[in-house]
């Protein structure tokens, strides 16, 4: 993979909201159609992740702009499973 298109924070990012997801649905505290909007936004920011991998290097920018997206991702998984169904 070439250097530019290298993403480990972003790529641990995900594979921790993805576990918290399924521990939120094991606890009953996530139901399972929040999970599959979850799931699916998490789906749609590794898509645009790929797209910018696509041309062999990812600019501290389009890095900045995934890092938000996670970010905004993780607070709203985080409201639900303390219970806040506001949105």
């Amino acid at each position: 993979m070439a250097q530019g298109s290298y993403t480990p924070g972003i790529d641990r990012t995900q594979q921790a909201i993805s576990a918290r997801i399924q521990q939120g649905m094991a606890s009953g505290h996530i139901t399972p159609s929040e999970a599959r909007e979850l799931y699916r936004r998490d789906r749609d920011i590794e898509m645009r992740e790929t797209q910018m991998k696509s041309n062999g290097n990812v600019i501290p920018q389009e890095r900045r702009q995934l890092r938000d997206e996670l970010n905004g991702l993780r607070d709203d998984l985080e409201r639900l499973l303390q219970g806040d169904r506001r949105g």
